[in-house]
């Protein structure tokens, strides 16, 4: 059971774990299945409704792309690093 200030709790968190050279390897092999299978999915990839590409990408990109983080603005927070995008969505199927 909880107690406070129990001087048995571990104030420090759960250690890093450590990059060993099996967690490498097993980085290594995974990576190389991905991209085998990045290759044969782009050579399939008309085959792939819209539909199915998205999802296909809503599943793949947590393990792909790194997490972000949220990001609060206050007033006093200085702006410089964030700029405005525009994004222009041309499609390739109407005609101009």
């Amino acid at each position: 059971m909880f107690t406070k200030n129990d001087t048995r709790i571990n104030r420090n968190g759960r250690p890093k774990a450590e990059d060993t050279k099996e967690r490498r390897r097993i980085k290594e092999v995974l990576t190389a299945i991905y991209e085998n299978s990045l290759e044969h999915l782009q050579k399939h990839e008309n085959e792939l409704s819209l539909k199915d590409r998205i999802e296909l990408l809503r599943i793949v990109s947590p393990f792909l792309l790194p997490k972000l983080n949220s990001v609060t603005i206050s007033p006093d927070t200085e702006h410089d690093h964030f700029k405005e995008i525009n994004v222009n969505i041309i499609r390739s199927d109407e005609k101009n």
